[in-house]
């Protein structure tokens, strides 16, 4: 799968900003785990408002009408794996508007979902793209440093995330630290060979 080939996060933000070898490998991470919640969700739901929600956002015609079905279904439990997916497929079609939207509601509705981190990185790649570092990078910062349950799938991301975006501001202690965290905690993440090589370009 190529990860969001037409979204600005890999064409046409700001050269400081261009980090296609990370963002690239976060976008696969991070579809993964929302095809795999949402499939979760759509196996093992049995109470009927939930089945009645998942049934008219298959059937909903765009994402758009999605996005306005599950803006009014925010007490369903599936709507929190459902705007993770929607926030994805907006992001991977470059419309950053209404990816921000999905994720925003995700994070202010589900604070405590198992998935939070993945709205976080999501809300991250988003204002990444938008020219935005100064407001991804404490959501970088939550998410690597988080102890919620679901957290450690993204952090590996979120540190080679959070050093290249520090690398772009010219802060290069910050982004060897962040490199130096994620080498040596995840050693067997897919993370870790960009990490290695982007800490041999800030060290010297």
């Amino acid at each position: 799968m190529e990860p969001y080939p037409d979204s600005p996060v890999f064409l046409d933000e700001p050269s400081s900003l261009r980090t296609p070898v990370l963002w690239a490998i976060a976008a696969i991470l991070f579809v993964a785990v929302i095809t795999g919640a949402v499939l979760l969700w759509r196996n093992t739901a049995t109470d009927q408002k939930t089945a009645q929600f998942l049934n008219a956002a298959a059937a909903a015609p765009d994402n758009a009408a999605r996005l306005a079905l599950t803006k009014s279904h925010l007490s369903v439990p599936a709507s929190a794996p459902e705007l993770l997916a929607l926030g994805g497929s907006f992001l991977k079609a470059g419309k950053l508007d209404q990816a921000e939207q999905a994720f925003t509601l995700f994070i202010q509705n589900f604070p405590r979902h198992p998935l939070i981190a993945g709205a976080q990185l999501g809300l991250a790649q988003v204002l990444a793209a938008q020219g935005k570092a100064d407001d991804a990078i404490p959501l970088l910062q939550t998410i690597a440093a988080s102890h919620e349950t679901g957290a450690e799938g993204f952090q590996p991301a979120a540190l080679l995330a959070l050093a290249e975006l520090r690398q772009a501001k010219k802060d290069l202690p910050g982004s060897r630290q962040a490199l130096e965290e994620l080498i040596a905690k995840y050693p067997g993440s897919a993370f870790t060979a960009p990490a290695q090589a982007l800490l041999g370009s800030v060290a010297n």
